[in-house]
């Protein structure tokens, strides 16, 4: 009975004194972080019998458990990702945002002031020193880009670097998770097993560390070691072995299984933590910050190169670059960067920027096809499109285009599976440099001149345009017209275009442009202004014929002689290349010129005139038997007795001015013309011998004699010609050749230039369009630069430069505001989850003080039975004596 009481009090003392040392270790950790209380869990040893009755054998401590709440963790480390995540990308578009709201050194500070310094300079483009302050300005806003660009490229810098930190970080940790994972699993099922809760301590603590830096996912196997997978399911951990993350010179993150193992890049599944944050930082918001300053300074150089190569210097030369082309070869080559992977050496790739003005803002990956040889395909990484594909075929060098860009493969060769990124806009800015350097050089003049002859009567007053395309044919290399121009009106309402490259003698084009439509009553666009148009001419063998002359009364009139036929209009997609079926005009035989221009001007894309003139000469009157009279569509003008009086006869009658039809004379040929296309009507009346000569625009001619009977004229009818203008990607066919040709040639309409005029001009008014060889007291490409400041030209909806920059610190602040307002929301859900995490196993030091007396008063009560037990072995020691 002694015995039993003894074991019972020493099991008691030796219970209650582990409780107490376990109540100890909770109290002297309360403030370690990371650790998780302990409890001592007791159960009764196994019972005995004595004299038939069950006794009790005292206590024993089963194990030491460590309270912890696996879900709560797990929560703890998920919120710790995120918070990290979002307070990395937050601080880091603190910095960026720092470098654009800056207003000292904003981009419109800079832009403002170029534009500026061009307006002021076109108030006197001869001033030397207003020229040089558009050069110091111009200076400036390269500077601007360039500091700007390269603030944002230090930050991606220093973002490498702190990429790097974070993964030797990581690396550090998942060696110390995996090491503790083998003392773990060494330590479960033995007696010392109570020891792992200070490691399972240790190894959340560092888990949750590790989950500031990148999200993990955690599966615990049966011997205790855990394995921890981060990303997308890469596996960080496994058991005892631990990957190695390790940061490429471009600034890839990759993930190595085991030393023997191949690193795989990770950088697009890495999410959480403080690595996911910067790689988010870096593909949302730096990377599409750089491309949309990129961008801009594209957009900026090209339009301003462009309209700068369009005006004239001070020596009356064609201006040059006013920026640096930001196609050449230096920094072509720079927006291609190869994956550290590849296999094959094909380096030779350049990217040209062939229309910065729409282009996405974006970067792209040129992918080469694992299962085919020299298939690939270019994938747009802002929205993960494909937007070219294809197989090389052929020796190089291969161009690919699309998203107004060219790309070009010039050497090497390309294996199965290589990959390159390409940045068509990353290096833009901070490439831009000044390529003028002498103010006179400065193309302020424009490059054409308008000359009105002294001799004008009219008050019609001619403005030369836009230059919307300075590599047209007809602007040679020195910049004159080839040939210049002479616009000459035909009457007030009509005019003709005239090559004008001996003023002596101005010839028709080739196609001619002659009796086109005129309104005083508005401003009139002089030439086709549309780049793509296309002039067909009706030059078939028929048009304008001169047939046999009939005789008949005055009402009578001959066909024209026009045959039937079938014009068909042809789309194809200037884009695409598809082409549609076309729809047909179906011309009616003796059909006037007027009648197949409306015909034709209802099928798409097709604008046609009409237009017609006949020459008049040789007016003989014999004065035997009849007088001569001439009628004009029918009209009988009487008897005339000279090429002049027969002119003012045509102009006096309103029944031929409603027609369109005019005439002019200066007394040994008159003009005849019908400005709207109407066949002419030319009849003769009197005596035989009597004779009016008509000479068609091929220069052939018949004589018109007198019938030599009252009443009786004889006559002839001439049809018009037609030219017809379409629109880009439309061509023309006749199923005859007498009007038009089957397939006619179609001449470019544009000449690369606009020429308006205003006011009402007088029949032989003249201007002539040549080069402007003074470029001293002209400032019209000055304010042609200067207006570029408020024109849209970037983005689809375009918008102005300084929009444009606006667009992007918008873009940067929206960003910061988000990532702001989300990371206060993490860190409130991350202090709940640690709140809760305390509630669960957080020390309480109150209730640890409690259990500290009740362990000691039980440790006391155990020393008593040990006490009486003793007591009772010598009261029977003393017996048995």
């Amino acid at each position: 009975m002694g015995a039993d009481l003894f074991n019972i009090g020493v099991s008691g003392l030796r219970a209650q004194q582990t409780a107490l040392a376990v109540t100890g270790q909770n109290i002297t950790n309360a403030s370690t972080p990371g650790y998780s209380r302990q409890r001592v869990e007791m159960s009764p040893q196994t019972a005995g019998t004595q004299g038939g009755q069950f006794e009790g054998a005292g206590a024993r401590v089963d194990r030491i458990t460590r309270i912890a709440d696996g879900f709560v963790t797990g929560q703890i480390r998920m919120d710790s990702a995120l918070f990290s995540e979002l307070d990395a990308m937050n601080r880091q578009i603190g910095q960026i945002e720092g470098v654009l709201l800056d207003d000292a050194a904003s981009l419109n500070t800079a832009l403002d002031s170029f534009f500026n310094a061009i307006q002021t300079a076109s108030s006197s483009p001869s001033s030397l020193p207003f020229r040089q302050m558009v050069l110091s300005q111009a200076q400036g806003l390269v500077d601007r880009f360039g500091s700007m660009h390269e603030r944002l490229s230090t930050q991606g810098y220093n973002l490498v670097a702190e990429l790097d930190s974070g993964v030797a970080r990581v690396n550090e940790l998942a060696q110390g998770i995996a090491s503790i994972n083998d003392r773990i699993a060494s330590l479960k099922g033995t007696e010392a097993s109570g020891a792992a809760n200070a490691l399972l301590d240790q190894r959340e603590e560092m888990l949750k560390e590790l989950s500031t830096y990148v999200s993990v996912r955690t599966n615990e196997q049966l011997d205790g070691r855990m394995s921890v997978f981060i990303g997308k399911g890469q596996a960080l951990i496994l058991g005892s072995s631990a990957g190695q993350l390790a940061v490429t010179g471009q600034g890839e993150v990759t993930l190595r299984a085991d030393e023997r193992g191949v690193a795989s890049t990770i950088t697009s599944a890495l999410q959480g933590g403080e690595l996911g944050g910067l790689l988010r930082f870096r593909s949302e918001v730096l990377e599409p910050a750089i491309n949309r300053l990129g961008l801009i300074a594209h957009v900026v150089a090209r339009s301003v190169n462009d309209t700068h190569a369009k005006g004239v210097d001070l020596h009356g030369e064609p201006g040059g670059l006013l920026f640096s082309d930001l196609n050449a070869a230096r920094v072509r080559d720079l927006r291609v960067i190869g994956h550290e992977d590849n296999r094959g050496n094909g380096a030779g790739i350049g990217i040209s920027i062939d229309d910065p003005f729409s282009m996405p803002v974006s970067d792209y990956e040129l992918s080469f096809d694992d299962a085919s040889e020299g298939g690939f395909f270019v994938r747009r990484l802002s929205d993960n499109r494909i937007v070219h594909q294809g197989t090389l075929g052929g020796a190089l060098p291969q161009r690919m285009s699309f998203d107004g860009m060219t790309v070009e493969l010039a050497e090497g060769n390309f294996a199965p599976g290589d990959r390159f990124v390409l940045k068509p806009l990353a290096d833009a800015a901070g490439s831009l440099d000044l390529a003028l350097a002498d103010p006179a050089l400065l193309a302020l003049a424009g490059p054409l001149s308008v000359g009105a002859a002294v001799g004008n009567r009219g008050n019609g007053a001619v403005t030369v345009g836009e230059i919307f395309d300075p590599g047209h044919p007809i602007f040679a290399q020195d910049g004159s017209l080839s040939p210049p121009l002479l616009v000459r009106f035909t009457s007030p309402t009509t005019y003709e275009i005239l090559d004008n490259s001996d003023p002596a003698s101005p010839r028709p084009l080739n196609p001619p442009l002659a009796d086109l439509p005129y309104d005083p009553r508005q401003i009139n666009q002089l030439l086709p202004a549309q780049a793509g148009q296309r002039r067909v001419v009706f030059d078939g063998a028929g048009i304008g014929a001169l047939g046999t002359a009939t005789v008949g009364t005055l009402s009578s009139a001959a066909p024209n002689g026009y045959s039937a036929q079938s014009i068909r209009a042809q789309h194809t997609d200037p884009a695409t290349g598809a082409a549609t079926t076309g729809v047909s005009a179906s011309i009616p035989a003796n059909a006037s010129a007027r009648q197949i221009a409306a015909a034709l001007s209802n099928l798409s894309g097709v604008t046609a005139s009409a237009s017609n003139s006949v020459t008049l000469s040789n007016l003989t009157d014999n004065g035997v038997t009849f007088d001569l009279e001439v009628s004009v569509n029918g009209v009988n003008l009487g008897a005339v007795g000279s090429l002049n009086e027969l002119a003012d006869r045509i102009a006096a009658e309103p029944a031929l001015a409603g027609l369109g039809i005019t005439a002019a004379s200066d007394g040994q040929a008159l003009t005849l013309r019908s400005a709207f296309g109407d066949d002419l009507h030319i009849q003769v009346a009197g005596d035989p011998t009597d004779n009016l000569t008509v000479s068609n625009l091929r220069g052939e001619s018949l004589v018109l004699n007198g019938a030599g009977v009252p009443g009786q004229f004889r006559g002839v009818s001439i049809g018009g010609t037609v030219t017809a203008v379409t629109a880009p990607g439309v061509r023309l066919s006749s199923d005859t050749s007498s009007l038009m040709l089957g397939s006619p040639v179609h001449t470019r309409a544009d000449f690369g230039f606009e020429l308006s005029m205003i006011g009402t001009p007088a029949a032989g008014d003249t201007f002539a369009i040549g080069r402007n060889r003074e470029g001293t007291g002209d400032n019209r490409n000055a304010l042609a630069l200067a207006g570029l400041s408020s024109m849209r030209l970037i983005g689809d909806p375009p918008v102005s430069f300084s929009d444009s920059y606006g667009e992007l610190v918008q873009f940067v602040g929206v960003k910061s505001s988000q990532s702001r307002i989300n990371k206060e929301a993490a860190g409130a859900l991350l202090e709940q989850s640690l709140a809760q995490r305390e509630s669960i196993s957080g020390v309480n030091l109150d209730e640890e003080a409690a259990n500290l007396i009740r362990y000691e008063q039980a440790y006391n009560a155990s020393a008593q039975i040990i006490s009486v037990a003793r007591d009772i072995f010598n009261t029977l020691f003393a017996i048995m004596r």
